[in-house]
């Protein structure tokens, strides 16, 4: 039953990415320019909060590491994680091979 959850965020997840990878295209397009939306802007107001809980488990993880990350497209960070949560949480093959033995 957590599988089936799982597997329904990595979808919106890689839904959304894929939503604001269209976006970013329409607006590259009426602007001639590579535009992208930044995961920050995403975000929102939401960022400062952030801030706050990572600075206070050590600051070294909010300055260079999460500033790296919400610099980058949100449609990038989107499309990664729910590519990555899909692939974690698929059906394992099971190895057969066992059994045609002699």
């Amino acid at each position: 039953m957590i599988r089936l959850f799982v597997r329904f965020f990595g979808l919106v997840c890689l839904a959304a990415g894929v939503a604001i990878l269209v976006i970013d295209g329409t607006r590259s397009i009426a602007a001639s320019e590579i535009e992208t939306l930044p995961l920050s802007a995403l975000l929102g107001e939401r960022v400062a909060g952030l801030q706050h809980t990572l600075e206070a488990l050590h600051p070294i993880i909010w300055n260079p590491l999460a500033m790296l990350v919400l610099n980058w497209p949100s449609c990038l960070v989107l499309t990664a994680m729910g590519a990555l949560v899909l692939w974690s949480a698929r059906r394992k093959t099971r190895n057969a091979e066992f059994a045609y033995r002699s």
